[in-house]
C-alpha cells in the first residue's frame, strides 16, 4: 500500500529536484566565471533565469524557483500518459512517452515562468519586448526538456513492476490523480505569477 502510494510520486519528485538542480548548477557554475555561460548553459539550463535573479532578492529567488519547480513537476504528473495493460505497450515506448510529458511539462512551467517576469515589468511600452522576455525563458525550458527529461523517465519505468502493469485499468486510479496533478499545476502557477511581480524588485 505504501508503495503504491509512493511510486506516483517519484516522477515529479524527480522532476522537481532536477530543475532546481538545473539552475543552482548554472548560477554556481557561471558565478564562479571558469566556464563561459553558454557551454554552462548546455549542460546545466537557467530554469531561473538572469532577468528573474536581478528583479528578486535571494528569498525571492527561492521562492519562485521552488514554485516554478512545482509546477513543472505537477504539469509532468498531469501529461504522463496512462499505463496500458500488460504487454499492451512497449517499454521503450512508455519511457518515450514520460520524456515528452517532461518536455512538454517544462515548456508549460517556463510559460508561467515568463509571463510572471513579464507582469513583474509591466507596463513595458514595447510590445515586442514581451517576446524578447518570453521566449528565451520558453527555449531554455524545452531544452531542459530533452537534455534533462529523460532521467526522470528512465527512473519513472525502472520503479514499474509487473504487478504494477498486471492492474486493471480501474485499480490504478489515474483519471483522479490526473485531475489533483492538474489542479496543483493551477495552484502553483498562479502562486508564481503572483509571487514574482509582488516580491520583485524596483530598478
Amino acid at each position: 500500500m505504501g508503495n503504491s502510494a509512493v511510486k506516483p510520486l517519484l516522477l515529479p519528485a524527480v522532476v522537481a529536484a532536477l530543475w532546481l538542480l538545473s539552475g543552482l548548477g548554472y548560477t554556481l557554475l557561471v558565478n564562479d566565471g571558469r566556464l563561459p555561460a553558454a557551454f554552462t548553459a548546455l549542460v546545466f539550463p537557467d530554469t531561473l533565469p538572469i532577468r528573474a535573479q536581478v528583479l528578486l532578492d535571494n528569498p525571492g529567488r527561492v521562492l519562485v524557483a521552488g514554485l516554478t519547480a512545482l509546477a513543472v513537476a505537477a504539469a509532468a504528473l498531469a501529461l504522463l500518459p496512462a499505463p496500458g495493460r500488460t504487454g499492451a505497450t512497449p517499454r521503450h515506448t512508455r519511457f518515450l512517452a514520460a520524456w515528452m510529458s517532461v518536455a512538454l511539462a517544462a515548456v508549460a512551467g517556463s510559460a508561467v515562468l515568463g509571463t510572471a517576469m513579464v507582469l513583474a515589468d509591466w507596463p513595458t511600452g514595447q510590445e515586442a519586448w514581451v517576446f524578447t522576455v518570453a521566449s528565451p525563458v520558453l527555449l531554455t525550458g524545452a531544452y531542459w526538456g530533452i537534455a534533462w527529461g529523460w532521467i526522470p523517465a528512465l527512473v519513472s519505468l525502472a520503479a514499474r513492476t509487473h504487478d504494477d502493469d498486471a492492474l486493471p485499468p480501474e485499480a490504478r486510479g489515474t483519471g483522479p490523480r490526473r485531475g489533483w496533478a492538474l489542479g496543483a499545476f493551477v495552484l502553483f502557477s498562479a502562486a508564481v505569477l503572483v509571487a514574482l511581480p509582488l516580491t520583485a524588485r524596483s530598478l
